[in-house]
């Protein structure tokens, strides 16, 4: 019996040495809020006035659960992975079709890749450069009130009737949220980052499309690449992506590619308690197709203060319609979270959005407003954020 115990033992010491080879990192964040929105209703514009009220599990950051780990495979070279999944607090669902293109489990990472002295190349599933550097941005945080949500998920309409990437018809005359600006958010395919030099680092990313056929990329392909200086509290980022879509007309030729081209500066400097933000984004679309939604242009600006446990911030972010002027937005955030500890804090965020023309934009990241186009709202998220 004694042996039995002493072979045991052993066996999971065994175990436990070739485990203690690779190093795994369980990591996350949870973000609960209950929100209001009001909107209100324009003369002559169909539309419900009024107020929602709802749960939110993403109000100032993404809810998330995710998995990272490395080996050491000697001679200064690591083996690498990465495994991050978006999780709904409202239904206890894991993933979402908002992650950029496509949907599952692990839609935010699902990579692995080889580290070392050269920088480091992942396979698979990965945010790009672009996506990546838009925080740098918004001083308050990647959800709240800033370029994101105007660049991403604010609504603001064009003037035709099909998305340009997807060839697919939509609602009224608008530039689709997500296919129209996050194409390129998360996507499968090559990355590459560079070693940090003096405070720069080099990304790339490419990959080939979904093997549609009748043209080189095609369907969601894409090229991007970004360059970042990050050193004494000065981080500035410039980034150009390129999405490729399938043109729904034939013959595919090289002009019906349906280019998208999203081209990125941000920057932000700390000094002390105090950060201050700024960032600008234009969504341009190729004139070579008959059905184009128009381009999209946004900058914003903000800052905030650290008092103690509490943390005071205020953004102002402006998006328009180039093509359509009229189309437009303006909105102002601010923010107040209070540490309870160094990994939780409870929150109030207040948006203004000031639409214009036949924009829409509800001024909380997914969260819904009775409201109709070109009508003013007011949103207000009360929440508790924890991470792990």
């Amino acid at each position: 019996m004694q042996k039995k115990l002493i072979a045991v033992a052993v066996a999971g010491l065994a175990s436990a040495g070739a485990f203690a080879q690779s190093n795994v990192t369980v990591y996350g964040l949870l973000d609960a809020s209950a929100y209001a929105a009001t909107g209100g209703n324009k003369a002559g514009i169909a539309g419900a006035a009024g107020t929602n009220y709802g749960f939110l599990s993403n109000a100032t950051a993404t809810s998330r659960l995710g998995f990272k780990g490395t080996e050491d495979l000697g001679n200064g070279l690591s083996a690498v992975f990465n495994l991050e999944t978006e999780i709904s607090q409202a239904t206890g669902q894991m993933g979402s079709s908002t992650s950029g293109t496509g949907a599952g489990t692990f839609s935010r990472a699902a990579n692995v890749g080889l580290a070392g002295g050269f920088g480091t190349v992942t396979l698979g599933r990965q945010a790009t450069p672009t996506y990546a550097a838009v925080g740098a941005a918004d001083a308050l945080g990647l959800n709240s009130g800033g370029l994101v949500n105007a660049w991403v998920y604010s609504n603001v309409k064009g003037s035709v009737a099909t998305n340009r990437i997807t060839g697919v018809a939509v609602a009224g005359t608008t530039n689709d949220a997500m296919a129209s600006n996050l194409q390129g958010g998360y996507a499968a395919g090559v990355g590459y980052a560079s070693p940090v030099v003096a405070g720069f680092q080099a990304k790339v990313f490419t990959n080939a499309g979904n093997n549609t056929s009748g043209a080189e990329f095609t369907n969601n392909g894409l090229r991007d690449i970004s360059v970042a200086y990050d050193n004494a509290g000065l981080k500035v980022q410039a980034s150009h992506q390129v999405v490729y879509g399938k043109d729904v007309t034939a013959p595919y030729n090289e002009l019906d590619k349906g280019q998208q081209k999203n081209t990125l500066f941000s920057a932000s400097y700390a000094i002390g308690d105090a950060t201050v933000a700024a960032g600008w984004v234009k969504t341009k679309f190729a004139e070579d197709m008959a059905a184009a939604n128009d381009d999209i242009r946004t900058w914003t600006l903000g800052g905030k203060y650290k008092l103690g446990a509490t943390t005071l911030g205020l953004s102002y972010t402006n998006t328009k319609d180039v093509e359509v002027t009229s189309n437009k937005v303006t909105q102002v955030a601010a923010l107040a979270d209070y540490s309870l500890s160094k990994r939780t804090s409870v929150y109030a965020l207040v948006t203004r959005a000031n639409n214009s023309g036949l924009a829409t934009m509800n001024g909380l990241y997914s969260a819904n407003a009775a409201s109709a186009a070109g009508a003013d709202v007011t949103s207000v998220a009360l929440g508790l954020k924890h991470s792990f």
